[in-house]
């Protein structure tokens, strides 16, 4: 069974070696020079052009495609940008109980990093490849730690989940956020990190 697939990630492609990702460019008449993560982005735009199939009636097969706009995600999810409470007038109401916490999957993730539009200089996917592939490689390795949720409230239609995380280089810990829709289809509406790449 072909690598190349619905359900390659961008991890998938950086576990291959350069000249493997070269290969399947060429083969695609795509260009093939630069760094080996230029070019796992690429096979991966390239991959998923070749298996993006219209969805008949799921909005998180969609999602799962790339093919919902933002504002599509946003309104499916039901939640506004003024319904939004903010993070920092949360004092209580923080678990650690698993059992809460919404089933956002990897794609959700990788939805809300590459193919959402919350760049903050324009409207543009934000394409965040490498934090995506290293958030997820800091998580597996265990840098992330003190991960709660909070429901707000039980007719509240979103929740925050928060997390530290040790710096790989320096001592002390970073904080990170993110807020979501509690049901399905999961949509992360906002997400922030104190770490310096932001």
């Amino acid at each position: 069974m072909s690598l190349f697939n619905e359900n390659t990630t961008v991890e998938d492609l950086l576990a291959l070696k350069k000249s493997a990702l070269q290969a399947y460019l060429k083969q695609k008449n795509r260009k093939i020079s630069g760094t080996k993560l230029e070019l796992a982005q690429r096979a991966f735009e390239v991959n998923k052009e070749d298996n993006v199939c219209m969805p008949t009636s799921s909005v998180s097969d969609a999602r799962e495609k790339g093919s919902l706009s933002d504002t599509e995600s946003r309104s499916n999810s039901h939640v506004s940008d003024t319904d939004i409470i903010s993070v920092d007038s949360l004092n209580s109401g923080w678990t650690s109980d698993t059992k809460l916490f919404p089933q956002i999957s990897h794609r959700d993730v990788e939805q809300y990093l590459i193919y959402s539009s919350h760049r903050t200089e324009d409207s543009g996917k934000m394409e965040c490849y490498r934090q995506f592939i290293r958030g997820f490689n800091f998580y597996k390795e265990g840098y992330i730690h003190n991960i709660m949720v909070n429901l707000i409230e039980k007719d509240s239609k979103m929740c925050y989940i928060r997390s530290k995380c040790y710096p790989s280089m320096k001592q002390g810990t970073y904080t990170q956020w993110v807020c979501l829709s509690k049901e399905a289809p999961y949509t992360i509406l906002k997400a922030y990190c104190s770490c310096p790449a932001g």
